[in-house]
């Protein structure tokens, strides 16, 4: 399984960089999606999508709160009568494969 790290300090290669999505449900159970490979500027316009529209997951972030934390971190939390969750996407650099 691939490892990535979450506040890199430089960019390894051109295309080193992805966007990490955490999914944690109101019972406890969480997903993790992995979008990329991309480039730096690719990670952060992938990010950007993510935080205006929810997608790929079928997020529905019409009732969600959605906060920046950082220009490489977005949270969204989400409560309704269907449900609550949280969802935490950041860009993280590819460290090293499976060994």
């Amino acid at each position: 399984m691939p490892t990535f790290e979450t506040y890199p300090v430089a960019q390894r290669s051109p295309v080193d960089q992805a966007v990490v999505i955490t999914q944690i449900q109101q019972d406890g159970t969480q997903g993790t999606t992995v979008l990329g490979p991309f480039n730096q500027m690719q990670a952060l316009q992938a990010l950007g999508t993510f935080a205006r529209t929810g997608d790929p997951l079928g997020i529905d972030l019409a009732h969600s709160l959605v906060l920046e934390i950082s220009e490489r971190e977005v949270l969204v939390v989400h409560e309704s009568f269907w449900g609550n969750w949280t969802a935490r996407a950041v860009i993280g650099t590819y460290v090293k494969g499976a060994s």
